[in-house]
């Protein structure tokens, strides 16, 4: 799952992890519609309440966030805002369920730490 707030009132979640999703009530709440893969919204409902006690266990003061699964999900890859944002899957990195978030106008690829694990890469 993607942490990226998109414009339209979307988000897309990048991972699972508190530190990607972790804002995922929030944006809820304001209205946004959030987006993942198929494998976040699996890794996210059979294990937040543990991802969240992991981060507390370094972090105290870190709230306990509810789950909040996506309101879509993709099977793998996802194209959002008419092509101006796509999601893309290469595999199991950093998480299982981490993908790159590639923005083609601006020829920007994020990946945050699963790009330091990539091997190849091949979108354009």
């Amino acid at each position: 799952m993607m942490e990226l707030v998109i414009r339209k009132k979307s988000r897309a979640d990048r991972t699972e992890n508190t530190d990607r999703a972790g804002g995922d009530a929030y944006f809820k709440a304001i209205g946004a519609k959030i987006v993942a893969t198929e494998m976040t919204r699996q890794q996210k409902a059979r294990g937040w309440e543990d991802i969240v006690q992991f981060t507390r266990s370094s972090f105290p003061e870190y709230p306990v966030l509810p789950l909040v699964l996506p309101d879509k999900t993709y099977a793998s890859d996802l194209t959002l805002q008419d092509g101006r944002i796509r999601g893309i899957y290469l595999g199991p990195s950093h998480t299982p369920d981490g993908i790159f978030a590639f923005f083609p106008e601006e020829k920007v690829l994020y990946g945050n730490c699963i790009q330091g694990e990539a091997r190849q890469l091949e979108i354009c």
